[in-house]
């Protein structure tokens, strides 16, 4: 029975987000871990330190990116993360980064 309640909170929530997205204000709790996030791999990466800018800069960057989007069902904030995170996950994870190692050195060594 717990596992069934639980199931359905979480079926529930992610049908709430999908459907309801666009009622979301930018100060809610949820922005700011999509925020946090985009940060967190930025600094995991140091390309915060190779576009030698602060973290409080990047951050204003990111909400800049999330309020610039048009009202639009597809093409909004959240499908720019999706992708971001598909490629992030694609060249970290599945090693497709391999494939820009020379670029990536190119870039490091200017640090």
């Amino acid at each position: 029975m717990e596992k069934e309640t639980s199931f359905l909170f979480f079926l529930s929530f992610f049908f709430f987000l999908f459907f309801f997205q666009n009622q979301f204000h930018h100060e809610t709790f949820f922005f700011f871990k999509i925020y946090g996030y985009i940060l967190g791999i930025f600094q995991k990466e140091k390309l915060v330190e190779l576009l030698n800018v602060s973290e409080e800069e990047f951050f204003g960057f990111i909400v800049d990116i999330d309020r610039g989007y048009f009202d639009n069902p597809y093409h909004s904030f959240y499908h720019c993360v999706d992708v971001f995170h598909i490629v992030y996950y694609c060249l970290s994870t599945l090693e497709a980064g391999d494939y820009f190692s020379k670029l990536k050195k190119k870039l490091y060594s200017n640090l």
